[in-house]
């Protein structure tokens, strides 16, 4: 199962609100990511757990020279909840971090994952609009050129989007190049398909219609010009056969004319 997949049993015990384990696999380890009405509870296993530093420091909620006082302190291994309580790191803050920094590498590990309904305590520590958007930030970018795409509805994606990046996105309501997206956006790109907020077409899919549509513009044109040029013709060869025809008129006039004159 690729990554991506992964990512996306994520998203959808999110979307379901569902409660149980999702347990992900990788070489024989397990991690196992818990969920209570699609919130994650709790992220444990064999693989991809962040420990507390490692969370804090991965979302910025560290910095190194904070690093460096703990390491002079001897409290790198186990930090005290008094030394965060110092460094002004709320619990819920380092409990968050390390879960999302957890969800990120076993994401970005798991060669599998399955979902299991069982019951789970514990209290909802990560939304998950939250954590389906950090495991869709693990999945490694995919090859190829990105595919063309636009907005469909937004607002189905507003849990996962702040104002400012539901803003940059808004003004596309025609197809663009994915690649004109920047690399966050991109990231997120597979969650905002799924989601429905956004409309997508691959790259050589789009080139093909594009150019066929241009094939077909191309022939319409040259029909038209045909049949402008037709009209032209028809039009022309008319008003020479009208001409012919009031002359021989004038003609055959001006014979009896004639006669008549003759007559007299």
């Amino acid at each position: 199962m690729p990554t991506s997949q992964v990512a996306e049993a994520l998203f959808d015990a999110h979307a379901q609100k569902a409660t149980g384990r999702l347990t992900c696999r990788f070489r024989g380890k397990e991690a196992r990511l818990w969920f209570r009405d699609g919130d994650l509870v709790e992220v444990e296993g064999q693989f991809g757990i962040a420990t507390p530093l490692q969370g804090l420091l991965a979302t910025k909620r560290l910095d190194l020279g904070q690093l460096d006082a703990l390491w002079a302190r001897g409290e790198v291994a186990a930090p005290e909840a008094e030394t965060f309580e110092e460094l002004g790191i709320a619990g819920s803050d380092e409990v968050a971090s390390r879960l999302i920094v957890s969800v990120q590498r076993v994401v970005s590990r798991a060669e599998a994952a399955t979902f299991e309904a069982v019951e789970v305590a514990g209290p909802s520590v990560v939304s998950g609009a939250r954590a389906a958007r950090a495991a869709f930030e693990a999945v490694p970018a995919g090859e190829g050129e990105a595919p063309f795409i636009r907005v469909k509805d937004l607002t189905a994606a507003a849990a996962w989007l702040s104002a400012e990046e539901q803003q940059a996105l808004k003004d596309l309501t025609e197809f663009t190049p994915g690649e004109r997206l920047s690399s966050a956006q991109r990231a997120l790109m597979p969650m905002l398909l799924r989601s429905g907020a956004l409309d997508a077409v691959p790259a050589e899919v789009w080139r093909r219609e594009q150019e066929e549509r241009r094939r077909k513009e191309e022939e319409a044109r040259r029909e038209e010009e045909a049949r402008r040029a037709e009209e032209a013709r028809l039009a022309e060869e008319a008003r020479r056969e009208e001409e012919a025809r009031r002359a021989e008129e004038a003609r055959l006039a001006e014979e009896a004319r004639r006669e008549e004159e003759a007559r007299r």
